[in-house]
């Protein structure tokens, strides 16, 4: 008798604290459940953020080594009497450039024959820097000419051009 109602207080307690354990138990499950989502969401939002930012860095990177090509060849054409800039801007090209686009440059700053004009130039250092995917063409850059205020400059400053 005495393991009859030993037993059956068992079971009662277990009826009893069923529904406080599944309880708990559900919302353990859900809490874990959801808390593995947000990561999950979390994660995936730092991994996008962080692309954007390194897209973001090499797009920047793009653009300063564009200037600074472009300006080393206006400054070329110029054609100026102080070549300290000229000087500083080809020395900053050929640091990041690669080997044959900085041997093509150098050629074209000195004049060599047989080099590649500025536009071809362009457009290596163009699919250096956006990839083989670029489909502009030498032909479609526009070069401007110097002015005659410009070559009665470079006489004057240059008298042995």
């Amino acid at each position: 008798m005495n393991s009859t109602i030993i037993l059956q207080i068992i079971t009662l307690l277990l009826i009893t604290a069923m529904p406080f354990i599944l309880r708990i138990w559900i919302s353990a499950k859900i809490n874990n459940s959801v808390k593995h989502q947000y990561n999950k969401a979390l994660e995936e939002i730092k991994t996008q953020n962080l692309l954007n930012l390194e897209e973001e860095k090499n797009s920047r990177e793009v653009r300063l080594k564009s200037a600074l090509i472009a300006e080393l060849l206006a400054e070329w054409v110029s054609r100026p009497s102080d070549r300290r800039k000229l000087r500083t801007l080809t020395y900053q090209a050929f640091i990041w450039l690669p080997e044959q686009i900085a041997s093509d440059l150098s050629e074209i700053l000195a004049h060599e024959k047989g080099a590649k004009n500025i536009e071809q130039i362009l457009i290596d250092i163009r699919k250096h820097l956006l990839g083989d995917s670029d489909t502009l063409k030498a032909e479609s850059i526009i070069s401007f000419g110097l002015t005659e205020k410009e070559l009665t400059d470079i006489r004057i400053n240059n008298p042995l051009s």
